[in-house]
């Protein structure tokens, strides 16, 4: 029987392949299609652990899900900063007026018809006005516009008026250049709602962005976590495998001394028994190979429908490297807040909180406006001597007025909303000591779980070969005639067992240090992953002490 591959030095050569193959990849950047190649007619994926994690930011849903909200945080950013955005306007206007005159008419009506006339008024106008508005960051909305207007009426004197009737319409053209400005002096000065509004949707897009990374790292946390129970079940398979081929091969030696006469019949019914539970042996753990199989398949997205038959073939396996923390757990501790995804959010979502109290408070000024406007105004006969008397400044009209409101009932929507801030920013203060708190302890649990796996497997290791010296021992004395057959199967099974609780060793050593790498924030820069935009931990302070290769 056969111990457990030596794939130590074929994981390295694939690591540093890999590295020099994928280097530092942004993760918004799709990767490759899945790199299949045919051998035997049948459709291998040789996969390692970085091959996995870039098919992972490619195809997962999950991932791809938390990438549309970044872009969807983008755009609301955009559309926050689009409120200083100025805008162009412009009007036409046509109105015919035909009715009985008033008084107000009737003094210039008479005047051009006489008084004997109909007491009618006839109007048309036709209005046209173009200009931009705009909200500036002081918070004034200003509004600069020309607006021109051809008029024409029964009591405008014409250039040539009939003085028996009433019904012939004099014209002439107005131009005017307008400009606006309201300045709020107490609430809206200095646009606080607009620019509060813009920096909560900056900071939503921080957290978004941080969310992001969390969600790359727990996809790639299964992923890796789903490999490793692969490769597991992978080598149980070849353990129950070279068990079968074991007992056939023993059953045919066995046959061949029943047929000498040197063994007897029950022995070859016991070898032949033992065939039959190998076999039940294999099958189980086939069945459970098929599920680990899918279970990765559905996590890089990957449709047994489009890719039937597709063979997965591992490239890594285990190391046994010892681990140890290089700095004090302090510095340690301290290094990895600063840079994790979820203190970050909620230092982010503490700051929005203070910019909904600034745009709360406020709200709960009074409303003081300055408006102030200036018109220069042009007539004439045609569109051209509008225009440049408009223009001319020689006939200007200005205003100035002061606008107050005050709610009566001490603006009860205000002072819910600066209550409302006041206590969302108490629950982010909670918020953050909890993940301290929650970071500190889970740090120091998985440094503790690493070092106790890294034991493990150093204590299996030993009992596999232990096991496997008795094991020989025990089919020397089978072949010497001084053991029995359950004797041999029954060490057999022990060292299977070993061997398996061995491998189970390894993978919770490689389980652990995910495990590390995830609390700590730097999982994703193992694997040459990066985030925009996010402050991310790319060394960790925890490094291997020396190399220790399995025997």
């Amino acid at each position: 029987m056969k111990t457990l591959p030596h794939l130590t030095s074929r994981f390295i050569r694939g690591a540093c392949l890999s590295a020099m193959m994928f280097g530092t990849t942004m993760a918004t950047v799709h990767a490759k299609d899945i790199p299949l190649t045919q051998h035997d007619g049948q459709w291998v994926w040789p996969l390692d652990q970085q091959g996995l994690v870039m098919q992972l930011v490619k195809r997962n849903a999950q991932i791809l899900y938390s990438q549309m909200q970044m872009d969807i945080a983008a755009q609301q950013h955009r559309h926050e900063r689009g409120i200083f955005e100025a805008e162009l306007f412009s009007t036409l206007r046509y109105d015919d007026t035909h009715v009985q005159a008033g008084v107000d008419q009737l003094t210039s009506i008479n005047a051009i018809a006489g008084s004997g006339q109909k007491r009618e008024f006839i109007e048309t106008r036709t209005t046209g006005e173009i200009g931009v508005v705009g909200l500036l960051r002081s918070g004034a909305e200003v509004q600069l516009s020309y607006r021109e207007q051809k008029r024409a009426s029964n009591h405008i004197t014409g250039p040539s008026p009939s003085i028996d009737e009433a019904n012939v319409l004099g014209s002439e053209m107005t131009g005017a250049v307008n400009l606006t400005i309201t300045q709020p002096l107490l609430r809206g000065w200095m646009a606080k709602q607009a620019k509060t509004r813009i920096e909560q949707a900056k900071l939503e897009q921080s957290v978004v962005a941080y969310q992001y990374q969390q969600q790359l790292m727990r996809s790639s946390f299964d992923a890796l976590s789903a490999y490793w129970q692969l490769y597991r079940i992978e080598q149980f398979k070849h353990i129950r495998q070279e068990a079968l081929d074991n007992a056939r091969n023993t059953y045919t030696d066995i046959a061949h001394r029943v047929e000498a006469g040197r063994l007897s019949e029950t022995t070859l019914l016991e070898a032949q028994s033992n065939i039959y539970s190998r076999q039940a042996e294999l099958e189980s753990v086939q069945g459970a190979h098929r599920d680990a199989v899918n279970r990765l398949k559905t996590l890089v997205n990957l449709s047994t429908l489009e890719h039937k038959g597709v063979q997965l073939v591992l490239q890594d396996a285990p190391l046994q490297i010892p681990y140890q923390l290089t700095i004090p757990f302090e510095a340690y501790f301290e290094m990895v807040l600063a840079h994790w995804p979820a203190y970050q959010i909620a230092e982010s979502r503490r700051a929005i909180q203070d910019q909904a109290l600034i745009a709360a408070r406020d709200e709960l000024k009074p409303k003081l406006d300055l408006r102030a406007g200036y018109t220069t105004n042009g007539l004439g006969e045609t569109h051209k001597d509008a225009r440049e008397f408009a223009f001319s400044n020689d006939y200007p009209t200005w205003f100035t007025s002061l606008n107050m409101s005050i709610p009566l009932q001490g603006n009860q929507r205000a002072r819910s909303k600066e209550s409302i801030a006041q206590q969302r920013i108490q629950q982010s203060n909670i918020d953050l000591d909890a993940v301290k708190i929650g970071l500190a302890n889970d740090l120091q649990a998985r440094l503790a779980q690493l070092e106790k796996a890294f034991d493990e497997v150093q204590v299996y290791q030993k009992s596999e070969k232990i096991l496997r010296q008795v094991y020989e021992v025990e089919l020397g004395l089978f072949n010497s005639g001084l053991r029995r057959l359950s004797d041999v199967y029954d060490r057999e099974d022990r060292l299977n067992q070993g061997r398996q609780r061995y491998i189970d060793a390894l993978v919770r050593y490689e389980l652990a240090l995910l495990s590390l790498r995830l609390a700590e924030g730097t999982l994703l820069a193992q694997y040459g992953v990066t985030v925009s935009d996010v402050n991310t931990l790319d060394d960790s302070p925890v490094k291997p002490v020396s190399l220790r290769l399995a025997d």
